[in-house]
Order: structure tokens, then C-alpha cells, then sequence
């Protein structure tokens, strides 16, 4: 109810509560925390169309956090772009020690075939 005017507020107490008189107070009160966290996902679950149309939307016009939102929420896998297949490719020291291992394997064969031969 609104103040005349002129008149001041009264003070509360420090041992008054204030009462809150609206619903969703009192309903907020009567709930337990499984059933506040239950009703929030119904409230997101109603408006899931339009937060996700949202999201593409502001993805669309350049939003990279948008964008990778959408992408890990509808859980599309990354895709492989170019320079990301040289890096699964293997590495120049792998390939380089690969090769030393196969000069050192001829070479221990060929020893073999000429000691064999000298006997």
C-alpha cells in the first residue's frame, strides 16, 4: 500500500522478518532442493527452442563461444581440417629414428652373411 505523502517510513526492528506475501515466495518455501532444481529444468526444457534458435543465431553472425556452444551441445564432432591431419601424421624424429633402426638392421645382416661367407 502505497505511503501518503510526508509521512516516513516505519522502521523495522532487528528482530522483524519481513514477510513475503507472494506466491512464488511461499511456493519457493514448500520446495525441496531436488524439487527447485526439477522445476528449473522444466522452465529450460519449455523454452529449449527458443534458446537454442537464439544461440545459432548469435552464431550465425560471428559468435565463436555461440558456435562451439551449439556444436558441443548437439555434440557434432570436430571436424579434421588440413593442418590438423599433418600433426596426426608422424613426426620427423620418428620418422628419421625409424630409419637409423633399419640402417642399423641391414647392416647387422649384411655383417652376418659376410662372417658366414669367411668360414
Amino acid at each position: 500500500m502505497p505511503r501518503k505523502k510526508g509521512t516516513k517510513a516505519r522502521k523495522r526492528k532487528p528482530t522483524e522478518k519481513k514477510t513475503g506475501n507472494s506466491a512464488s515466495t511461499k511456493t519457493r518455501q514448500n520446495l525441496t532442493p531436488r524439487q527447485r532444481v526439477r522445476k528449473a529444468q522444466e522452465k529450460v526444457l519449455k523454452e529449449m527452442d527458443g534458446i537454442v534458435g537464439e544461440i545459432c543465431n548469435a552464431a550465425k553472425q560471428g559468435s565463436h563461444s555461440a558456435a562451439k556452444f551449439a556444436f558441443d551441445f548437439a555434440r557434432i564432432p570436430e571436424l579434421q581440417s588440413p593442418l590438423e591431419e599433418t600433426k596426426s601424421q608422424e613426426s620427423l624424429a620418428s620418422l628419421l629414428l625409424d630409419k637409423l633402426k633399419a640402417g642399423q638392421e641391414s647392416r647387422t645382416s649384411e655383417e652376418e652373411d659376410a662372417s658366414s661367407k669367411v668360414e
